[in-house]
């Protein structure tokens, strides 16, 4: 049996290196409860988040998850608990405990989403803003610090690592806290990267957050055999894991609330968003290299007296529009991979939830988007 290492090398605080030298802040978002005919609530929520997304351009690298978090009904119990009279603390303490058996049995293990951003800080092995023989250094840190991977030894990073990093991690938290964004504090970072290895098992929050090991992470016996899903083996519990890729989104994506449609299924799940901003100047040579691509197909149909494809239309007008919103605003390409994680105590369980025709059926046939399943 291999263990599997972590993405990451370490974490302090809030902030995560990663084994590929990236430096990432990550933050929990407080979620609002808007009604959706509340239009104009919407369109100001949206509005704000926008903004947010322009402010953080330079940055390049963000990840967005959204995960099934525990209400955590013993502890939420346990704090009204202080308020008990102490003459009837027992006869208190008996009737809360009861309502919290009587709710678990009931309603099952009852979650609210969490809501997740991750923005890169910089590439930690090369600061190109430093001098030569720093570059140099950082360069051939870089290398060693593979090679020691590579004869599977491990370098350890000290805590005094992250200190250079700091007073930009305060600059983008003024920023996130305008979309009312708060740290994550170090326990709570480990847990959200091990949760991809316990999703759907029995577990205890408080429990793996208070005995959190980054070499834990892993802790769990992952068989990939099974077809069109990974059975995940824990010491308490055992489970699926399934993958639907979001392939495709339309060509308008104003209205792609996959967060938000999510949460309508019937079942749990986690959204993951992996998003790289491009450079205007790199989007400008691309756009432009397709629009003559386009423009050359058309008049090759035309010359043949072929019709032009509808395909090649739209695409046309899309690159065109495109061109002048990079020359006219400042606007920047954002390249993004998405996944959706569904889980299932059984193989059969999880299968039915992530097929594609139930996924398409409840959130992305509203959003008109394609999926593949792995």
């Amino acid at each position: 049996m291999v263990k599997l290492k972590p993405a990451l090398k370490t974490i302090k605080n809030n902030m995560l290196l990663t084994r590929m030298g990236d430096v990432f802040a990550y933050y929990r978002i407080k979620s609002e409860s808007i009604p959706i005919q509340n239009q104009k609530v919407v369109a100001n929520y949206k509005r704000n988040w926008k903004i947010f997304f322009e402010e953080i351009t330079d940055y390049e690298d963000f990840h967005l998850r959204m995960y099934p978090q525990e209400f955590r009904l013993k502890e939420r119990f346990e704090d009204l608990s202080l308020g008990l009279s102490k003459d009837s603390e027992n006869v208190g303490r008996y009737y809360l405990d009861e309502t919290g058996n009587i709710l678990s049995s009931r309603l099952g293990n009852m979650t609210k989403n969490d809501f997740i951003i991750g923005i890169k800080l910089k590439n930690a092995f090369v600061n190109v803003d430093g001098r030569l023989k720093d570059n140099v250094y950082s360069v051939f840190s870089n290398v060693t610090d593979k090679f020691v991977n590579y004869l599977g030894w491990e370098q350890n990073v000290p805590t005094s690592f992250f200190n250079q990093f700091e007073e930009l991690e305060d600059t983008i938290y003024k920023m996130v806290s305008s979309v009312n964004g708060t740290r994550l504090q170090e326990n709570e970072l480990i847990y959200v990267n091990r949760y991809d290895f316990i999703s759907g098992l029995d577990h205890d929050v408080s429990e793996e957050e208070e005995n959190g090991n980054i070499k834990a992470i892993t802790n769990t016996i992952i068989d990939p055999t099974e077809s069109s899903c990974l059975k995940l083996s824990s010491e308490q519990d055992e489970g699926y894991l399934s993958f639907v890729v979001i392939d495709e989104f339309p060509d308008n994506m104003a209205e792609s609330d996959i967060f938000y449609e999510a949460q309508s299924l019937p079942f749990e799940v986690s959204i993951d968003f992996k998003i790289r901003s491009e450079g205007k100047g790199k989007s400008k040579i691309k756009v432009n290299l397709k629009g003559k691509e386009l423009k050359e197909s058309a008049n090759e149909q035309a010359k043949i007296g072929d019709s032009v494809d509808d395909s090649v239309v739209d695409s046309h007008f899309l690159m065109r529009n495109l061109q002048q919103e990079i020359k006219s605003h400042d606007v920047s390409v954002m390249n993004w991979l998405a996944a959706i994680a569904v889980t299932g105590k059984t193989k059969k369980e999880c299968l039915l939830r992530a097929n594609i025709q139930c996924l398409q059926t409840k959130i992305l046939k509203v959003v008109n988007i394609e999926v593949r399943m792995y």
